[in-house]
């Protein structure tokens, strides 16, 4: 391409039309080549067939005959074809009966088994095969061989004539070539030459020969003309001084805009500086202070606060449950979830206050100068209640609460590092009390974390040792005052430590995980049991084992349960799984999802505490649930108490609007069994009808008659409560 690209325009207009030439005449002579070779093929084919046929009748009856010689004189008629080389007849079982050879070729230099035909064009023959068929009957077959001479005769003929035009064509092409030469070069050679006198002494006022109507006519006449306009162009050079002054005037005040470009652009290096700066003491998310800049100010509040003799206090933040929150509705949401906090953190406090985001769900409030402790207290109060209100993103609704500690300067330390350090102690207290609270820093504190760490110490110890017990408290229908269920619960007491109460043992089971390995045992054990009691006759009752949010997030949930069924033999009709209400609100897709499962493997399934939690009324619809069980916060006060009456009357009715069974736990007065029993509570359990009981002394219930078991039940209930 680059060597073309250096030919003369002469050349290139020579050479494209001799290659065009020669490309069309052999293409042409090509197409006529193999169009003859095709039609001779076909004549030399009908030819050799009619051959076959007209010899047919009399090679038939010889083959009938058995005639070899009449045979072999019938194919002497072939040496009137000299274009045939050979011929065999063949009888029907395939045997070469008779042969023809020309005589000019030597024996055994045409094979004489031929089964086809062939006759490629580098081939020096061409063969058939045909049946002998007289009247529909077949004698055999006939083989010829013929030469094609004709045929490569023909193609030196072509082959001389293509050469010959083409020797033609390339003469006849050169002359126009250079003719066309004459007409095409020549004046655009003149317009080349002029172009370079310009280029090279400025003569505008050179003119070139040869305008005309056709494309190079009309160039040349563009280039005379823009010659005319670059000579007028000459003569207003003197114009464009002024114009020249005034482009000089634009510069200038070009460069006195680029000046104060220049200072915008150094703002805006000092205001990236800042944002940097900025980045440095404060939380990408949510754009509060950071731990840096808290402690920073925390320095300089104490050193204040040290010189005044004033007080000031740490609160310290964590959201409950933000793990669970943020895996089961997505990070985003948990994202969107800290931007709200954080904006309604800062609603609660002054503007002298400090409150700072210290990573993942942990918030810091610095409160600077307060009279008394109870300000933070009031504080504290008011950003639990802000923080408890709903948040709805992308139509999920969610209400999250908090637990706040407290330290006070300077009982509670003089340094920044032990304020904080109690202030995050405390809140741990707030969330032993319930979450959702707030709890003040004192010295104590410190003993309980200690005993705290030694508790679990002694739970991963007491799993090892299985000195973990389950009692069993029943569950009596209002209706019959029959037993229907029992509820399985754990129950811990060991030589050293004596009887450890659930609600002490329990949280830090949550909080360690060790709540998986008991869980699993309490499932087991529970199952075993009532396994047991189905298939030796003592009783059929539904035993409820209670779920933990630890347990309901592991994956394999679902799997364990059917596991344990397999290795107890309970039918899963006789298990029933009691979820806490706020756990279900926790993920709602996820719980409803379990609920599902567990509802097609025939397994009953409870919610519980039902009523601490009210946003659970938008989302009741949606899990399938046998049993709602009302909280005891609900029943401990009907039916003195008319706000919790009506609670619980509402719940109620809402559960059987709903299809599902409702239980009511912490039953200890026969007011409050009459209240229940009126408002057609299906179930109750509590201290009014049995403690729990030990399996033992569950089996010798079990195993009382139903008359007798009614009238040990109705023994149970304490005289203060009959009266």
């Amino acid at each position: 391409m680059a060597r073309f690209s250096s030919l003369s325009l002469q050349q290139k207009i020579t050479g494209m039309m001799m290659l065009t030439s020669i490309i069309v005449l052999v293409l042409t002579c090509t197409v006529l080549m193999l169009n003859d070779i095709s039609n001779l093929r076909k004549s030399l084919r009908t030819d050799l067939i009619t051959v076959s046929q007209i010899l047919g009748p009399n090679i038939a009856a010889a083959l009938t005959l058995n005639d070899t010689a009449t045979a072999v004189q019938t194919l002497s008629f072939l040496s009137s074809q000299p274009h045939i080389l050979a011929a065999t007849i063949y009888s029907p079982d395939g045997r070469a009966f008779a042969h023809y050879l020309r005589d000019d070729i030597p024996d055994g230099t045409v094979p004489i088994n031929a089964t086809g035909e062939s006759v490629p064009l580098w081939d020096d023959h061409f063969d058939i095969m045909e049946p002998i068929v007289i009247d529909g009957q077949k004698y055999g077959a006939m083989y010829i061989r013929s030469d094609l001479m004709v045929m490569k005769a023909r193609l030196i003929w072509y082959g001389v004539v293509l050469l010959s035009i083409l020797m033609g064509s390339l003469i006849l092409v050169y002359a126009i070539a250079s003719k066309l030469q004459r007409l095409v070069t020549d004046p655009i050679l003149r317009l080349s030459k002029a172009a370079t006198e310009v280029a090279k002494n400025n003569n505008y006022a050179l003119q070139v020969a040869g305008e005309g109507s056709d494309e190079i006519g009309r160039l040349i006449g563009t280039f005379n003309k823009m010659m005319n306009e670059i000579q007028i162009r000459d003569s207003e050079l003197a114009q464009q001084h002024v114009i020249l002054e005034e482009n000089i005037a634009e510069r200038t005040h070009a460069l006195k805009t680029a000046n104060q470009q220049l200072a915008i652009s150094k703002e805006r290096a000092e205001t990236a500086a800042k944002r940097m700066t900025w980045q440095a003491y404060h939380d990408a998310l949510t754009d509060l202070p950071n731990r840096t800049m808290l402690n920073d100010r925390l320095d300089i509040e104490l050193a204040h606060a040290s010189r005044e003799k004033k007080q000031l206090a740490i609160l310290f933040l964590d959201l409950d449950r933000f793990k669970i929150i943020n895996d089961s509705l997505g990070h985003s949401f948990g994202d969107q979830l800290l931007r709200v906090v954080a904006q309604r953190l800062q609603n609660c406090i002054r503007d002298d206050d400090t409150v700072a985001r210290l990573g993942g769900d942990e918030f810091m409030i610095l409160l600077p100068n307060i009279s008394v402790a109870e300000d933070a207290g009031r504080v504290a109060k008011k950003i639990i209640e802000s923080v408890s209100q709903t948040v709805v993103f992308e139509d999920q609704e969610l209400n999250v609460t908090t637990s706040v500690g407290i330290a006070i300067y300077p009982e509670d330390g003089s340094a920044s590092d032990v304020l904080i350090k109690n202030a995050d102690t405390s809140m741990y207290r707030a969330k032993d009390k319930g979450r959702n609270a707030y709890a003040f820093y004192t010295a104590d504190m410190d003993q309980a974390a200690i005993n705290r760490l030694n508790l679990e110490q002694h739970m991963r110890k007491a799993i090892e040792k299985n000195e973990f017990t389950l009692v069993y408290q029943p569950k009596v229908s209002t209706k019959t005052h029959q037993m229907v269920g029992v509820e399985a619960l754990l129950r811990w007491e060991t030589a050293e430590l004596g009887v450890i109460p659930p609600s002490e043992f329990i949280p830090i089971a949550e909080e360690s995980g060790l709540i998986i390995p008991l869980g699993e045992w309490v499932l087991k054990t529970a199952c075993r049991n009532a396994s047991r009691w189905h298939r030796d006759g003592i009783g059929s009752v539904r035993v409820a084992v209670n779920v933990s949010a630890r347990q309901l997030d592991q994956d394999y949930i679902g799997s364990l349960i059917e596991e344990t069924l397999d290795e107890s033999g309970l039918q899963p009709g006789l298990l029933e799984l009691e979820i806490t209400e706020s756990l279900a609100m926790n993920d709602v897709e996820s719980t409803a999802a379990t609920l599902r499962h567990l509802n097609a493997i025939g397994i009953h399934t409870s919610i519980d505490d039902f009523g601490t939690g009210y946003s659970s009324l938008n989302y009741l619809t949606r899990f399938k649930l046998d049993n709602l069980k009302i909280d005891l916060s609900f029943i401990r006060n009907i039916p003195h108490n008319p706000d919790d009456s009506a609670m619980a009357s509402a719940i109620i009715s809402l559960a059987h609007k709903l299809g599902m069974n409702v239980i009511a736990e912490g039953v200890e007065t026969l007011a409050q069994l009459e209240f229940l029993t009126e408002n057609d509570c299906d179930e109750v359990q509590g201290e009014l009808f049995s403690e729990p009981l030990s399996a033992a002394k569950l089996e010798a219930l079990l195993n009382s008659s139903s008359d007798q078991m009614i009238e040990i039940i109705t023994d149970a209930i304490p005289e203060q409560a009959k009266q």
